[in-house]
Parts: C-alpha cells; structure tokens; sequence
C-alpha cells in the first residue's frame, strides 16, 4: 500500500508540471502587439543618430507624409514639325473604314486585308483637285493614295450594304513604284458608306471636269500655235531668195 500510494503521488505531481507548461505554451499574446511603424520622436531620433536637433526638425511628424521627387530629364527633346504633304489641302470628309485588295492569294484570286485606319478625301487648296488617301492605323503607312478620276466607279461586289469596290489606275502609296488597284473599302454601317459614296462621286465628276478643262485650254494653245506658225509661212517672201532665182 505504500509504495502504490507513493506512485500515484508522483504521476500526480508530474501531471500537474505537465499542465502548467501547457498553460504557459499557449498563454495570450500581450495585448500591446500591433504591426504599425511606432511614431518616433523627431527630436530622439536625432539625437540618437548624432545630428542634432537641426537635422531632426527636418523630419516630418507623419511617418506617411507623401515626399514630393522631383527627377531632371537627362535629355532634352525639343519638338520637331511633321510635314505630311496634306498642308494644302482641306479634308472635305474623313471617315474610317477597313480596305481589301483583289489578288493573288492562299486560295487564288481573293480579296486580301490591306489596312485598317481613317479614309480622307483631300481638295486642293489652288488647283482644286481631289485624292483619296488613307493611313494604317498606329504606323500611319500609307495604304491608298490615288486621284480620283473617270474610271473610278463605286460598285457593290463585296455583297454588302456598307462596302463599295472601285478600280484605280495609278495609286502613290508604294511611291515611287506606281500599281494599279481593285480595292474595297468596308465601313461601319451603310449610313457612312453612302455618305462616303456621295461625297466621292461629287469630287469625282469635279476632278473629271478639271481635267476636261485644262485638256480643253492646252488643245487650243496647242491649235493657236500651229495657226500662227502656219501664219508666219505664208508671210514668208521667197521670190527673192536664191532658190527661187534658180527655179526661173
């Protein structure tokens, strides 16, 4: 009995150790925890780093105060005027639209993505003349850059309410090589495709009387000068010249 009494009396005390280590395990944190920066003192801080007060003042008393930067360019760019050979010219309408090209492709003949970006009609300013360009969008390469003229009329091949096609002879936008073209321009919905139509059809016929005019001036200079070279032959006198002496 008592060496059972003594036992139990060990385990006892040895499970009263056990459990006050538990307890010290999962005591509670201190309720002064926090993760924020602590606030300094401005003037502690100084002196701690050896600056003086002078140096500490200067310290803003909010630790998240924003601090203005203020960082120099190393190179200067000065701004630099693009000539786009558009300056005598007024936009008489602007509109964009996305063109294809009948040629040569994977499956044949097919119509092919030429660009995509603003479609311009561009009247000289003197001469009064209209031409069609149109730039790709972000590169701003050219994709159509042509004069309107007779044979440029819109027709609907592409099957669609909002897409004309037309043939161009002679386009400019791979100078100096000069191509002729079957394109199509695509545009958002068919209110701006006849809007477009309109405006392209009237600067067409304009340009065709332009052109039917100056033909019309250089034929008749041209006539004007034959009359008065004709004129001067027959005032030509050649009886008294050597050769007509010789025919008498």
């Amino acid at each position: 009995l008592i060496i059972i009494r003594f036992t139990f009396v060990i385990r006892m005390a040895d499970k009263d150790a056990a459990g006050a280590d538990e307890n010290k395990a999962v005591a509670p944190a201190p309720k002064t925890f926090s993760f924020k920066t602590p606030k300094l003192n401005p003037a502690a801080a100084g002196a701690a780093r050896g600056g003086g007060g002078a140096e500490a003042s200067a310290m803003p008393d909010d630790p998240e105060a924003e601090v203005d930067i203020v960082v120099v360019p190393l190179v200067k760019l000065t701004p630099v005027d693009v000539v786009t050979g558009e300056e005598d010219e007024d936009v008489i309408l602007e509109v964009r639209a996305k063109m294809f090209v009948w040629g040569e492709g994977n499956a044949g003949l097919q119509w092919k993505e030429r660009g995509v970006g603003p479609v311009k009609l561009l009247k000289h300013k003197e001469k009064g003349v209209t031409r069609l360009l149109m730039r790709r969008d972000q590169t701003l390469k050219m994709c159509a850059n042509h004069l309107l003229a007779k044979e440029m009329k819109l027709e609907n091949k592409m099957g669609s309410d909002r897409a004309w096609a037309y043939s161009c002879f002679a386009d400019y936008s791979d100078a100096p090589e000069v191509k002729r073209l079957t394109c199509a321009l695509r545009f958002k919905n068919s209110e701006v495709a006849e809007e477009f139509a309109k405006v392209f059809n009237e600067a067409r016929d304009a340009n065709i009387e332009i052109a039917d005019a100056e033909g019309g001036a250089e034929k008749v200079a041209a006539d004007k000068s034959v009359d008065e070279l004709a004129d001067g032959i027959e005032k030509l006198d050649t009886k008294d010249s050597p050769a007509a002496e010789g025919d008498k």
